[in-house]
């Protein structure tokens, strides 16, 4: 059952954070009516591809066939990898826009921050290297790596005349890079199980 999570905005109205999520096929996860006027966003017409780990009620009988949140993600992408791989084992998720969850989003972290946006690039290519078949998997690590490069180049370009450029962000995306590749090896072993298990319930 997918739950609305709610966020106050700056200007007092209550905004959409979350109406379920769908996956890009580079494996970004998107918030469906992100931030829209609660009062006025149509409601979504299809089932998420994933829900918002803020504002989900689960089955027990899901839990015990697909899994627990995997604590290797740690804050980010951790309820799509295991929406991913619920609907890969076959189950399906409902909206239920009566339901109602208020959810300050990222209010430990803050929108932006740095540890969000290395954890953000780690965890996608993460959830990708579990669950998504090969080519999206290698066409958003290449992605990964030029957005990267190019942030490193705007800050080269973007620099004031006798300062040092600022790669605060390129650095991020790095980090996000090397972390991922640190984690590579278990997100391939687990890719190995969870095939394993879709295999063996089907």
């Amino acid at each position: 059952i997918q739950t609305v999570a709610l966020s106050p905005s700056a200007t007092g109205i209550t905004v959409v954070q979350n109406d379920g999520s769908t996956i890009g096929s580079d494996g970004t996860g998107q918030n469906r009516n992100y931030w829209a006027d609660a009062a006025r966003a149509p409601l979504p017409s299809t089932p998420p591809d994933a829900w918002c780990g803020a504002a989900v009620a689960l089955r027990a009988e899901y839990l015990e066939a697909v899994g627990l949140l995997a604590p290797e993600f740690f804050l980010s992408y951790e309820d799509t990898d295991l929406s991913w791989r619920g609907t890969q084992a076959g189950w399906r998720y409902l909206f239920v826009p009566d339901a109602v969850v208020a959810h300050r989003h990222s209010a430990i972290t803050g929108r932006g921050s740095a540890l969000t946006d290395t954890l953000q690039t780690r965890n996608r290519l993460l959830m990708l290297a579990r669950n998504a078949p090969l080519g999206p998997l290698a066409r958003a690590a290449i992605r990964a790596e030029l957005s990267a490069l190019n942030q490193f180049r705007r800050a080269i370009g973007n620099r004031r005349p006798g300062a040092w450029p600022d790669f605060s962000l390129a650095i991020r995306r790095l980090r996000g890079l090397v972390g991922a590749a640190r984690l590579l090896p278990w997100a391939l072993r687990s890719r190995r199980a969870i095939s394993r298990a879709i295999t063996g319930a089907g």
